[in-house]
């Protein structure tokens, strides 16, 4: 089925988050809400949706708040304000932290993640072949086509500013090799625009 203004076709459904991701955001949520540090700005986001189903997680994160859709990607809004790191850990020892968690997770919390996963991967499947029937297959052709001539262009962009700065190198080369030319057949050194006796 044609969609009803063919000029006009959305974005095709995310990707879900794999079993690893939603360890991630599982152990992040829970390294930020039981540190000791204390901070002045608040980790625990004020939601509107609160999960509810803590009850179904792994006994470590049954006391974390999250918000309702928290393993689905876009659950959170796309954009938000600049704001201070909470200071607790930097990005970079956290992931090294939750990465080093995850090859020590226990069977629990592993089989908790893959079922999550597994269900944002059916519903993709799913949300995919409405989004097909709807829009027809030329719609998921439309956004690759839409997403390789952005790359194409930005690589013009890079192209066209590769080849203005090899100019520029070229033009002060030719600039020095000049001046180096006439400086010789005036006497001159190159070296401390001194004359030579």
């Amino acid at each position: 089925m044609a969609p009803s203004n063919p000029t006009i076709i959305p974005l095709k459904p995310s990707r879900p988050f794999t079993e690893y991701h939603i360890f991630f955001q599982l152990e992040r949520n829970y390294i930020l809400q039981t540190s000791d540090k204390s901070s002045d700005i608040d980790t625990t986001v004020e939601f509107s949706d609160i999960d509810l189903n803590a009850s179904t997680r792994p006994p470590r994160y049954r006391s974390l708040t999250l918000p309702k859709q928290w393993h689905t990607k876009g659950s959170r809004p796309k954009r938000r304000g600049h704001r201070k790191t909470h200071g607790k850990i930097s990005f970079v020892e956290l992931t090294k932290l939750i990465s080093q968690r995850w090859r020590e997770a226990d069977q629990v919390t592993k089989v908790y993640c893959r079922d999550l996963a597994q269900g944002g991967l059916k519903r993709y499947k799913e949300d995919m072949k409405e989004y097909v029937e709807r829009y027809g297959e030329d719609a998921l052709q439309s956004t690759k086509k839409k997403a390789k001539e952005k790359r194409d262009e930005k690589g013009k962009q890079d192209t066209k500013q590769d080849e203005l700065v090899q100019e520029n190198i070229k033009d002060q080369i030719r600039r020095e090799s000049t001046q180096k030319a006439l400086g010789q057949s005036l006497g001159i050194s190159s070296h401390n625009n001194q004359k030579i006796i």
